[in-house]
């Protein structure tokens, strides 16, 4: 085939070349595996999405609601907050000029974030211990690599992604309230919460 009219061929551009190949069963085969294959990664990204919420619950990370199961052992309550909350982004996403590249994007940018803090706490780390050379030096690029990916994602997503972290900081501290009955915050968790605060309102402002 040429190259051309394999180029203009919709996605999945595989079934147009197994339907001439070897005529409609490739096409019917090849759009019964793609099937299968989105179903399977829809149903692996819930459970684990449902196991994220459920884990940080029995740490007390999050609140303790999350860690509700039913009589099949599922994390019921976890399952169904994160998919009411899916489904939340994906409507406003629909609503949206850009639609689904704009999650892509801002999932992206977010994990980046994580990514950088570990770099720092591996670092910060291993000088407070007195860790080996190459374990600070593994610290050092960690943390350099991951501001450069920061960097490199652009302002306009990290600072949309802060309107996200928020309602994350504010089940941290509800789950504080339960664990000691007041909410207790140190002068950093303070100052990290003013600055979150202020640069969703700045995001919100900036996006509207």
């Amino acid at each position: 085939m040429p190259r051309e009219v394999i180029a203009a061929m919709p996605n999945p551009s595989m079934t147009g070349i197994m339907e001439h190949m070897i005529g409609t069963s490739g096409k019917i085969l090849i759009t019964f595996c793609l099937i299968v294959s989105v179903l399977a990664s829809y149903m692996s990204w819930t459970m684990f999405s449902a196991e994220v919420m459920y884990q940080a619950s029995k740490t007390q990370v999050f609140p303790r609601f999350l860690n509700k199961k039913n009589e099949n052992d599922t994390p019921i309550s976890s399952l169904w907050f994160t998919n009411i909350v899916i489904q939340i982004i994906l409507v406003l996403v629909f609503f949206t000029s850009k639609g689904y590249d704009v999650l892509i994007q801002l999932a992206t940018t977010m994990i980046l974030v994580p990514y950088f803090l570990v770099g720092t706490y591996l670092l910060r780390l291993a000088f407070k211990i007195g860790a080996v050379w190459y374990i600070k030096l593994t610290g050092i690029i960690a943390t350099l690599y991951g501001f450069w990916l920061v960097y490199a994602a652009g302002m306009e997503y990290l600072l949309f992604s802060v309107i996200l972290y928020t309602p994350g900081a504010i089940l941290f501290f509800y789950t504080r309230y339960q664990k000691t009955g007041k909410f207790d915050f140190s002068r950093n968790e303070t100052v990290a919460l003013g600055c979150t605060i202020l640069l969703s309102i700045g995001s919100i402002y900036a996006f509207l």
